[in-house]
């Protein structure tokens, strides 16, 4: 008999026949391939078009009955069997009543114990579930806080949990084929956001169920994390600077539209957002020491390392450790010092090198948090490496001061212009501010044969030759415009520097204004604006040794040449504003 129909109460009827005897499934599933293949594409049928159009209240009773007596069929389900078990699969059997979302897992209990082979397709069937809704459901986005979801949806997708759950408790050797396949479902970077929502939600559920793996799925998360954060394109950043400054204060809350018009932006908004509310949620917990945050923050630092530092460009995704770090002032000062053990390791690659200086200036930069000290002692730690650096380059015959040989000298001495300039005024607003910097010898630095500002920032240069002019501690304009005829007469620029550029060591400061909507509450509090000044005084008891400008150990510590530069008359200077906000010059009325 050829059976048409795609109905599956047609398909019901047909096969009530045998009354879903197991002893005739079992001759079917035996069978299939010889004389019973007409009813083995029957089956086949049925649970496709369950797949396809679901069930009613009194299918769905039924199909409870069939689930029971396919759990005494598990041992005769094989390889072979591929195309029936998929089928089943299918089906979505998370949406249906409790008592047939039980059968279904007492069934998948039996299969999984008889054939572990099938754990590969239930674990990959379920993960893709992650990021879908339930029928008749639709997900409200356009808000600040997204923490909580439907009703409905909750329970679908703590079914898709349960499910994995059994799985994994039955084989625990298919940990790493989960890893895999949520790193495989990720939906792809123009899927819509609802999915990009939906399965973030989930992936992050998973932190609290296995912990054991959280390691492993919090790198899998933050490599796709990053991947959003490099699809952000500058122009969609600057349109949102603009919306940003037209919104009006006045306006209610629940007349603000929180969706962003750019879907990149959009999506890693959304992301962020429940990242930095599960951060918050983690906060709140002080049961026990250390913290479930302090865990969260160490099981976070592979993908810091070797993902986040590592690559240039991004925008948003590292501010999930500026965070944590404004939660907690030990995730804060190990924070800072990994940094600098990174930038002070020297069997440690010289970009990661390269890039730990910039993340530790824009940090102790931007931060309303860290302690001031911070900041002057990592300075005075550098300076003191910059003249040793520069020493040892003194005493060799001959090196050139090409940008490719001394690059991590550049970005040193660069990263510590822009930190001392971000910082001036509550630096020299010390009692030993000014006599603190004047020890620190910039004024070789500036004038030796490696001459760093030529390979400097613009912005960053004329910032910092302003800053140190105006305050009477150093005169960099006569480096400067030295440099600046140099570049008239110099010949082909070299392939990989090119000093006459803007930004010639290609340099970026990660912690730079954040833009997006939602997730910016978390940020702004914490963030500090280029010129917003927050004048504390240091304690006595705290004072820093490199403030005491007329210390033993301050003298010995670096070389002894003085300043003799001048300090001309005040000018005023004004520079061009970037025509992107990412700049360390972005103009406050």
């Amino acid at each position: 008999m050829e059976l048409k129909s795609s109905d599956p109460s047609a398909l019901t009827t047909l096969l009530s026949v045998q009354m879903w005897d197991p002893n005739f499934l079992e001759e079917v599933l035996r069978s299939h391939r010889s004389d019973k293949k007409q009813e083995f594409q029957h089956l086949l049928q049925y649970f496709r078009s369950i797949a396809e159009h679901g069930v009613s209240s009194d299918e769905d009773a039924q199909l409870s009955e069939i689930l029971v007596k396919l759990q005494r069929l598990c041992p005769c389900l094989k390889q072979e069997h591929l195309a029936f078990v998929n089928a089943l699969l299918a089906c979505n059997f998370f949406v249906l009543s409790g008592e047939t979302f039980e059968e279904f897992v007492l069934f998948i209990t039996g299969l999984l114990t008889a054939q572990p082979f099938f754990v590969d397709g239930c674990l990959r069937n379920w993960v893709k579930r992650f990021r879908s809704l339930p029928p008749d459901c639709t997900l409200d986005l356009n808000r600040e806080k997204l923490g909580t979801v439907d009703e409905k949806i909750r329970i679908y997708h703590n079914r898709v949990h349960i499910a994995i759950g059994k799985a994994v408790q039955l084989i625990p050797l298919c940990r790493p084929k989960l890893m895999h396949c949520i790193a495989d479902g990720f939906p792809f970077r123009l899927r819509g956001v609802e999915e990009h929502f939906l399965y973030a939600r989930n992936v992050l559920s998973l932190l609290d169920k296995y912990p054991a793996n959280r390691s492993d799925i919090l790198t899998i998360f933050l490599k796709y994390l990053a991947k959003l954060d490099a699809d952000a394109s500058p122009n969609e950043l600057n349109d949102l600077e603009v919306d940003d400054d037209e919104d009006n204060e006045e306006d209610e809350v629940s007349t603000v539209n929180w969706i962003i018009e750019h879907p990149t932006a959009e999506r890693l908004d959304l992301v962020l957002t429940l990242v930095l509310e599960y951060i918050e949620q983690l906060s709140a917990k002080r049961c026990v020491i250390p913290s479930d945050l302090e865990h969260f923050y160490r099981d976070t630092l592979p993908a810091f390392d070797d993902i986040i530092m590592m690559s240039q460009g991004l925008t948003h995704v590292q501010y999930i450790w500026f965070y944590m770090a404004s939660l907690r002032e030990q995730i804060a000062e190990a924070l800072y010092q990994r940094l600098r053990q990174n930038i002070l390791a020297t069997n440690k690659p010289t970009v990661l090198r390269q890039f730990a200086v910039s993340y530790m200036c824009s940090f102790l930069a931007r931060s309303k948090f860290v302690p001031l000290r911070n900041s002057i002692k990592f300075v005075d730690e550098m300076v003191q490496w910059i003249h040793k650096y520069i020493t040892d380059y003194d005493r060799l015959p001959h090196v050139p001061d090409m940008e490719q040989v001394h690059r991590l000298f550049y970005v040193i001495c660069e990263n510590i212009f822009y930190l001392v300039t971000f910082r001036h005024e509550e630096i020299f607003a010390q009692s030993k501010g000014i006599a603190w910097f004047k020890a620190l010898n910039f004024s070789r630095i500036i004038s030796s044969n490696l001459n760093p500002l030529r390979y400097c920032k613009r912005v960053i240069r004329d910032l910092f030759a302003s800053v140190t002019r105006n305050r009477g501690v150093l005169f960099c304009y006569t480096v400067i415009e030295r440099n600046n005829r140099m570049m008239i007469f110099t010949a082909a620029k070299d392939a990989i520097s090119a000093p006459g550029d803007d930004n010639p060591l290609n340099t970026s400061f990660p912690f730079e204004p954040y833009v997006l909507k939602r997730s910016k509450r978390f940020v702004t509090p914490l963030y500090r604006s280029y010129g917003e000044v927050i004048l504390t005084e240091l304690p006595e008891a705290e004072t820093y040794r490199g403030l005491i400008a007329d210390s033993d150990d301050s003298n010995q510590s670096r070389d002894s040449d003085e300043d003799d530069d001048s300090v001309i008359e005040d000018f005023s200077q004004t520079f061009r504003k970037p025509s992107r906000k990412r700049q360390l010059s972005e103009n406050t009325t």
